[in-house]
């Protein structure tokens, strides 16, 4: 089965979107999610976004993302990554295939 790693691009808006709402509902807060894949497409991609995705596929499937921004620690004097979210599908979930996600 060929997995691939990429970058999100705005096409991925309804995946992505798909998949933060089933990450909702497994944490039971379905309702905390506000956003829509058009408001996704126009602030996660919008010129200048300090956001970036990643988008792992499974036979051309979207079946995880990850949402993260650049930081920097003032104590360690370092750049640094915050991921907001890391999420891959259940449907995948424990098998060989995440741990390469």
């Amino acid at each position: 089965m060929s997995i691939t790693i990429r970058q999100a691009t705005p096409d991925d808006s309804t995946a992505i979107y798909d998949m933060i709402y089933e990450l909702a509902v497994y944490e039971k807060a379905p309702e905390e999610v506000v956003t829509t894949p058009e408001e996704i497409r126009e602030t996660l991609f919008a010129s200048g976004s300090k956001t970036e995705a990643l988008i792992c596929e499974v036979a051309g499937k979207a079946v995880g993302y990850a949402v993260f921004f650049t930081s920097y620690s003032t104590w360690l004097g370092r750049n640094g990554i915050y991921m907001e979210d890391l999420y891959v599908t259940p449907t995948i979930a424990g098998s060989a295939q995440e741990k390469r996600c």
